[in-house]
C-alpha cells in the first residue's frame, strides 16, 4: 500500500515537471494535454487519467505543492520568531511566494488570462486562492476564530489579501528590478493600505498587525 501510494506521488510530480517543461515552450496551459505529458514521461495515459481529470486539475497540484514547501519553511521560521508581528510575516509571506515563482512569472500571466476564459478553471483558482490566503494569514498569526462574526471579519481580511495580490501582481508579471525590489516596494504599500482599511471596519480580533 505504501510503495503504491509513493508511486503516485511520484507520478504526480513527474507530470508537475514535465508540464511546467512545456508551459516553458508554449506559455499556455490551453494546448496542453493529459496524452501529451504522458508520452513525455513515458507513461500509460490511462494512468495518468485516473489521478488527474485534465492538465488544470494538474497545475494546481503543482501550485498547491510549492506553496506547501514554502509554508512548512516559513512555519518553521516563524514558531522561533516571538518579536514579528502579525504584518511582518504577512509580508514576508508574499514576498517569499513571489520571489519562489518569479522565473515563471509569464507562466502566471497566460494562467491568468485562460483562468478569465475557461469558467471551471476560473472557479479553481479562485477557491485556490481563498485557501492560499486563508493559509498565509493562519501561517503569519491571524488565527481563526468559531464565532460568526469572527469567521466573517476573517473572510473580509482574505479577500482583501487576495484583492492585494491581484494588485502586486500587475507589478510583479513586470518587474526588472534587482531583487524585486519594486515589487517588494508595491506589496509593503499595499499591505499598509489593506491594514488601514480593515482597521477603519474593524476586521481585527486582535492579531498583531502593528
Amino acid at each position: 500500500m505504501e510503495n503504491n501510494y509513493q508511486g503516485i506521488v511520484d507520478l504526480k510530480e513527474c507530470l508537475s515537471e514535465a508540464l511546467i517543461t512545456r508551459l516553458h515552450e508554449t506559455n499556455d496551459l490551453s494546448v496542453i494535454s493529459l496524452d501529451q505529458l504522458s508520452a513525455d514521461i513515458n507513461k500509460d495515459a490511462d494512468l495518468v487519467r485516473s489521478v488527474f481529470r485534465d492538465v488544470n486539475e494538474l497545475f494546481l497540484y503543482w501550485f498547491n505543492a510549492r506553496i506547501s514547501e514554502i509554508f512548512v519553511s516559513l512555519t518553521a521560521e516563524f514558531s522561533k520568531d516571538f518579536e514579528a508581528t502579525t504584518r511582518e510575516k504577512v509580508l514576508e509571506t508574499l514576498m517569499s511566494i513571489l520571489e519562489a515563482f518569479a522565473d515563471k512569472r509569464y507562466i502566471f500571466q497566460r494562467i491568468h488570462k485562460w483562468a478569465l476564459r475557461d469558467f471551471q478553471f476560473g472557479i479553481s483558482i479562485t477557491i485556490s486562492a481563498y485557501h492560499l490566503c486563508d493559509m498565509i494569514l493562519t501561517i503569519s498569526g491571524d488565527k481563526k476564530k468559531d464565532l460568526p462574526i469572527a469567521a466573517a471579519r476573517r473572510s473580509m481580511r482574505i479577500k482583501g489579501l487576495i484583492g492585494l495580490l491581484l494588485k502586486t501582481s500587475l507589478v510583479w508579471f513586470k518587474d526588472d528590478s534587482d531583487g524585486l525590489a519594486t515589487t517588494f516596494r508595491e506589496v509593503d504599500n499595499n499591505l499598509s493600505q489593506a491594514i488601514e482599511i480593515a482597521e477603519s471596519f474593524k476586521l481585527f480580533e486582535g492579531s498583531r498587525y502593528e
